[in-house]
């Protein structure tokens, strides 16, 4: 489970994990919204996401208000995947414990299913699974951008850093990646690298000039 607030970079973490699976392993993204609190329209989303992927299993559990339908049936479609990955994305909508309680049973009676929730704030799932599975949390902190990383980004969106950039950048904005994006793509459109300023709070503290 990935904790903080929208922009932390809980979404862009997993997509690069989701990248680096094997080609054996399996993953579903859903990305939830208020009204999928309720278990038949959470069950047919699932359900639509997975026909969507190509593995036929969602179309079986049509009409079904359990999740644990499609979810029983992706596993048995997909008997020699290394992983079934289901990720819910926003799944702070999803508080329904009959709907949590149906992904913990399926998480603690199949080894290759594996549950990822990006979610703002505390979550209910964490002390309803905490005693019957392994919950491994990602907080905030965690998800800062280290030196290193940030340089690689710069890399990645074109942006050459002097020495100290990265660091000048991560004082002003923290390593959040959203705002750190934002800093490079405003380096990256030419003049203003050389004169960017930004705040901690407010866009007025000086990070990148030299």
């Amino acid at each position: 489970m990935l904790t903080g607030a929208q922009g932390y970079g809980k979404t862009t973490l997993v997509a690069s994990w989701l990248e680096e699976l094997a080609d054996a392993d399996l993953a579903v993204w859903l990305t939830c919204s208020p009204d999928m609190d309720r278990s038949e329209v959470f069950a047919a989303r699932l359900a639509d996401e997975i026909d969507r992927i190509g593995i036929g299993a969602g179309s079986a559990a049509a009409g079904e208000a359990d999740p644990g339908y499609a979810l029983s049936g992706l596993l048995d479609a997909a008997p020699e995947a290394n992983r079934v990955v289901l990720v819910l994305d926003a799944a702070q909508w999803v508080r329904n414990p009959q709907i949590l309680t149906r992904l913990v049973t399926l998480v603690q009676r199949n080894r290759q299913f594996h549950l990822i929730m990006c979610v703002r704030g505390e979550h209910p799932l964490v002390s309803l699974a905490g005693a019957v599975v392994d919950v491994v949390r990602v907080p905030p902190a965690d998800l800062l951008l280290t030196l290193p990383e940030m340089v690689k980004l710069a890399e990645v969106m074109g942006v050459h850093l002097a020495p100290g950039d990265a660091e000048r950048v991560r004082n002003a904005v923290g390593g959040w990646i959203a705002p750190v994006r934002l800093v490079f793509e405003a380096m990256a459109a030419g003049p203003m690298a050389s004169r960017w300023r930004a705040p901690r709070s407010t866009c007025a503290r000086s990070c990148c000039q030299r």
